[in-house]
């Protein structure tokens, strides 16, 4: 239920950015950028409830949830000021293909992103245990 609503929350926060940025750049991009916030959350939830190795704590899996809340921020601005204007004028000529095409780019661009979240959770709480073994010798 709570990631739902936090899912929500960001999926509408993403729609009232674009909105405000419309009417009014400085705001909307502040909203876009504090809109990480929520995507970081959801995937925090997320790995929460993945399976892990015994030992890895909430606190290491911060890195890799900041990681997908930046690029799942990047990806939205990229398409709200990019993609936007050139899928408009290239559906047109490729149709549903353009289409289908952008939404594996997408699928794709976030799967790289999960697994990149990830690795560097473990990166981190694996130089975080090493940090806390003594020292030998």
């Amino acid at each position: 239920v709570a990631t739902t609503g936090v899912l929500f929350v960001a999926v509408a926060g993403g729609v009232a950015a674009t909105w405000l940025r419309d009417r009014s750049p400085g705001p909307g991009l502040t909203l876009m950028f504090a809109l990480m916030v929520p995507w970081t959350l959801l995937w925090w939830a997320i790995a929460l409830r993945l399976p892990r190795p015994p030992g890895l704590t909430a606190r290491d899996l911060l890195p890799g949830a900041l990681l997908v809340g930046a690029g799942m921020e990047a990806m939205h601005l990229a398409a709200a000021l990019y993609l936007n204007r050139r899928i408009g004028s290239a559906s047109a000529l490729y149709g549903g293909l353009g289409a289908a095409a952008t939404l594996l780019l997408a699928a794709y661009l976030i799967a790289r992103l999960i697994v990149g979240s990830c690795a560097l959770s473990a990166s981190v709480a694996s130089r975080r245990a090493r940090d806390r073994e003594p020292a030998a010798g």
